[in-house]
């Protein structure tokens, strides 16, 4: 997903409506605005028909050095940058905080609107 798509994804997420073109978003340069986003993240909670759950889960997250995650539960799911349920950080070397931020947001994001 290209910088746009992502941004106008969070945009959408977010509830935000704006009248200046998509371009002028900055959640994947700008921690004053992606961090509401995560932010809005961490206080959801799963509803259980989503996870086939006997009940609904929350949402925690971590932003490391090394990654960044959202988990649903008690290690129910993992969302990172490197996508749903990753094996490695394989992205640790190739991006920065925010670049591993946005991303793990944009497969969150995705993941919830399914």
């Amino acid at each position: 997903m290209d910088r746009n798509q992502g941004n106008k994804l969070i945009a959408d997420f977010m509830e935000y409506a704006f009248d200046y073109p998509v371009d002028r978003l900055r959640y994947d340069k700008s921690w004053d605005s992606l961090m509401p986003v995560v932010d809005k993240i961490g206080k959801l909670m799963i509803p259980k028909e989503k996870l086939n759950s006997g009940w609904s889960l929350d949402v925690s997250y971590a932003i490391t050095r090394i990654g960044t995650y959202f988990t649903i539960g008690d290690n129910f799911l993992h969302i990172t940058d490197g996508g749903r349920n990753p094996k490695t950080w394989d992205n640790a070397s190739k991006m920065s905080t925010i670049e591993r931020t946005w991303t793990a947001v944009i497969e969150f994001i995705t993941w919830y609107n399914e």
